[in-house]
């Protein structure tokens, strides 16, 4: 692979790259390659890059690829999905449907099923934050040398995701693991003002971190498997504590926090 100028535009753009990110231009000097289960849908159109025939313990990834409409299959996690804004040009956006899962990450038309572009998840190499206009953007870059300039809310946890879809798939298998065995049945109990509360099973457990915000990392809790009262956090339940604010989030707490204390203070 090398870089090479765009015809169009004079842009450096890889070798094996099939068109130019920033004009759209086709690359007629494309070097060709092993086929890397990156599908392009043009107008109804599905094509598989490469003409090699793809190995046997692939196939069911490669399935998946070759799908004209989003149909996750049965041991797919879905990690991220919503509406995001594929940027072509300076002033050319189009509006997507995107998922992220366990396989690959899937960009559809506003149907959120037609599929307009999806790469495995083990082709994208890294993502980083750009600028956009006034705004940002999401640049993810893919082993092929393509690059996919996107808009996504909340971005900070699509770059998150995107940057690292193997982390959080295992993350997700765990979490859902736990909620489905319910840690075998033991019963929990946590410190409120003083006194020891339960049993409780760790579903309601789990409700009382995400919805009810009581228990935080700090709550000391216990069960038959723990040898003495520890915090949240330095136990199994920290999984739920991760998912509960995105750093954003935080960070507009602090913000409104400090503003009522000027106004009242």
């Amino acid at each position: 692979m090398a870089l090479i100028p765009c015809r169009n535009c004079g842009h450096n753009i890889s070798s094996l790259a099939r068109f130019c990110p920033k004009c759209s231009n086709a690359n007629t000097h494309q070097e060709k390659r092993a086929p890397h289960l990156v599908v392009l849908a043009s107008q109804g159109e599905i094509r598989q890059t490469g003409e090699e025939k793809i190995n046997n313990d692939v196939i069911s990834t490669a399935e998946l690829l070759l799908q004209k409409e989003f149909k996750p299959s049965s041991d797919e996690i879905v990690l991220l999905k919503g509406e995001v804004l594929l940027i072509r040009a300076v002033f050319n956006t189009l509006e997507c449907y995107a998922y992220l899962t366990s396989t690959r990450f899937v960009l559809c038309d506003n149907s959120q099923l037609r599929i307009l572009f999806q790469t495995g998840t083990d082709k994208i190499v890294f993502a980083e934050e750009g600028r956009h206009l006034i705004s940002k953007k999401i640049v993810v870059t893919l082993t092929s040398g393509e690059s996919l300039h996107l808009k996504c809310d909340p971005q900070i946890n699509w770059l998150t995701a995107l940057s690292d879809p193997t982390e959080l798939a295992e993350e997700t298998r765990k979490r859902n693991t736990l909620s489905n065995q319910n840690i075998s049945g033991i019963d929990w109990f946590y410190e409120e003002t003083g006194r020891n509360i339960g049993p409780i099973k760790e579903k309601n457990i789990v409700q009382l971190i995400l919805n009810n915000h009581t228990i935080f990392p700090e709550t000391k809790v216990w069960n038959a498997s723990l040898t003495e009262w520890k915090k949240a956090d330095d136990t199994i339940l920290t999984i739920y504590f991760k998912e509960k604010f995105s750093p954003h989030q935080v960070i507009g707490v602090v913000d409104s926090v400090r503003r009522f204390l000027r106004k009242h203070f």
